[in-house]
């Protein structure tokens, strides 16, 4: 059996692989993730990262559940752009605009960690996606008050 510190070893080392495979520049879990903040917040679609967090191997269906609701959100923050708040609810739309791109590269991303590293590293990568999507920044806090009022 490895050392702990040979796997971790590993562990990084495929996930960089991985990483490379899926866009090669940055890190597919962290960019799905700023736009999810967006969506989880604003529709409080908190149900879909408890799922991903007590169930990994559902990250399909959730983060397709994520998507439509991230067309509702598009819609509308399309609707107060048009209404003058340009400014405020620019950057939310370019990062919503961007999501199947990084959807496709995050998809990418985890079907290599699941064949490189097995379920454990898939599952350990879906729950950081969980949490990272969960975690409120600013943008997404100020997007979620321009929506709700």
């Amino acid at each position: 059996m490895a050392s702990p510190s040979y796997q971790s070893v590993s562990s990084i080392g495929v996930l960089e692989k991985c990483m490379e495979r899926a866009d090669g520049q940055r890190d597919p879990v962290e960019d799905l993730a700023r736009t999810a903040r967006i969506v989880i917040l604003a529709e409080e679609a908190y149900d879909i990262t408890d799922t991903l967090a007590s169930r990994p191997s559902s990250y399909e269906e959730q983060l397709a559940l994520l998507a439509r609701l991230a067309v509702k959100v598009y819609k509308d923050l399309e609707s107060l752009y048009n209404k003058g708040e340009g400014e405020r609810v620019e950057e939310a739309l370019k990062r919503l605009r961007y999501m199947a791109a990084n959807l496709e590269k995050l998809f990418r991303y985890l079907r290599c960690v699941e064949a490189e590293g097995g379920e454990k590293l898939l599952n350990r990568e879906v729950r950081r996606l969980a949490a990272l999507s969960l975690a409120p920044d600013h943008h997404a806090l100020s997007i979620r008050e321009i929506l709700w009022g």
